[in-house]
């Protein structure tokens, strides 16, 4: 690692679990980055598995993540939410 990178920043508020890819990427470069001596900080979804935020030394930074549905009005929003579909 060069002598002038001294940190590695990770910013994904997604992850939050170890569901799709968010988590793995997350892990990976993080290990990538200690093997290269960086010093590696990882912020993440406040609500990330407990389990998960100590493997990945995770600091629970993010209320939304980038799937949050950001609707003006909250009745429609509401409404809106039950009828699409859950993924």
């Amino acid at each position: 690692m060069n002598a002038t990178a001294r940190g590695l920043w990770i910013v994904d508020p997604s992850v939050r679990d170890e569901l799709g890819h968010y988590a793995a990427y997350a892990r990976a470069v993080a290990e990538a980055g200690r093997a290269a001596g960086a010093s590696v900080r990882v912020f993440t979804h406040r609500g990330v598995d407990p389990r998960l935020a100590v493997t990945l030394g995770a600091e629970r930074t993010f209320r939304h993540d980038f799937w949050h549905r950001f609707v003006a009005l909250p009745k429609l929003g509401a409404l809106l939410d039950r009828l699409s579909p859950t993924w």
